[in-house]
């Protein structure tokens, strides 16, 4: 009776551990797929809570690598296993799945890009 007790309880865990947050980390991402695309691209493997495009804080371009987070783990290995290695605008996508514990409490929290003042010349 114990034996089974234990494997529904270890069935109960995975089932938890996939219905927690999962996150990718998303890399050589070609200019014109911004968070706009990216988000309605990546709601094909489930829902998409959170992203964050990495953007220069001088110039407010990308820096060619984002943190997409779903809502379910399951979501995130399959959105990570299917662009791994993914060919997106001639340039070849690297993904890889993160632990959302590993993540820093301010990954993707919202920035303001910084104005630069010009001198003027007198």
């Amino acid at each position: 009776m114990s034996k089974k007790k234990e494997k529904k309880q270890k069935a109960e865990e995975a089932n938890e551990e996939e219905l927690k947050p999962g996150a990718i980390y998303l890399s050589h991402i070609p200019h014109g797929f911004y968070e706009r695309e990216m988000k309605s691209y990546f709601t094909q493997f489930g829902e998409v809570t959170n992203l964050k495009l990495i953007r220069s804080k001088r110039t407010g371009r990308s820096r060619g690598f984002a943190f997409i987070e779903f809502a379910t783990s399951v979501a995130a290995k399959e959105a990570a296993e299917a662009h791994n290695n993914y060919l997106l605008f001639e340039k070849v996508m690297k993904c890889r799945y993160i632990d959302p514990a590993t993540l820093k409490p301010n990954t993707f929290r919202q920035f303001t890009l910084k104005k630069r003042v010009k001198p003027v010349k007198k």
